[in-house]
């Protein structure tokens, strides 16, 4: 019985270890993510990549639905169509204004198409992507990339449809820019989501091991008194 009680103490000393541990690793965790957050969002520090490599792309679009045609929109917009009605933008591709060859758009639980003069260059299915038990994302980026030296003159489409009231007729803000400076700009966007997820993670195992070691504690303590359960680990 003390040898069982000896163990157990062993144990929970270990586990008292590994908590302080782990504290320490989740504090050195916020340290250096809290320094990459700032590095992100203060431009002085230098370390903003993207910029000069990445614009708005919002104007000078035309928007086509239900045979109607309108010129020199600004996005975003949200023209509220039933579901899965289709719908598109399109404009002229050039040189003054297509300076990167990449566009990004964030599309919201909808089908995404771009055309090249009626020729498909990128194809976003949310029945082909999310099969089976797996759930389709509120929202997901899509990046188009534009072949822009064999294009010029050509016109570029873009069209929406979307299952959902909530999306349907939803055209978000574009971006465009060169490759890896989007992809910087997506994370920049997001950084504090992604902190704060790493952080809930390491929080979720800090909590399970301070249970672990409650659950030690109490049954070391258990162990020391006179119970009837003690015949049990003289048994075993």
């Amino acid at each position: 019985m003390k040898k069982i009680s000896k163990i157990i103490g062993e144990v929970m000393s270990e586990k008292k270890t590994s908590i302080v541990s782990i504290l320490n690793i989740i504090l050195l965790i916020i340290y250096f993510f809290t320094i990459i957050l700032f590095s992100f969002i203060d431009d002085s520090t230098g370390m903003d990549l993207n910029r000069n490599k990445i614009a708005t792309f919002n104007d000078g679009w035309s928007i086509s639905y239900n045979n109607i045609i309108e010129d020199d929109i600004l996005l975003p917009q949200n023209y509220h169509f039933k579901p899965n009605s289709p719908y598109s933008i399109e404009r002229i591709i050039n040189k003054k204004d297509f300076i990167y060859s990449t566009i990004r758009i964030r599309s919201s639980m909808m089908d995404v198409k771009a055309y090249i003069d009626d020729q498909l260059i990128y194809d976003f299915d949310i029945e082909s992507n999310y099969k089976g038990f797996q759930l389709p994302y509120p929202s997901s980026w899509q990046l188009i990339n534009i072949p822009i030296d064999k294009s010029i003159g050509k016109t570029l489409k873009i069209t929406f449809s979307s299952p959902t009231t909530q999306f349907s007729g939803l055209i978000n803000t574009i971006m465009i820019g060169e490759g890896e400076a989007i992809i910087l700009n997506i994370l920049k966007e997001n950084i504090l989501n992604l902190i704060i997820s790493i952080l809930i993670i390491f929080l979720f195992i800090f909590i399970t091991s301070l249970f672990i070691v409650k659950f030690i504690i109490m049954l070391n303590q258990f162990l020391k008194k006179d119970r009837p359960l003690k015949s049990i680990f003289i048994i075993l």
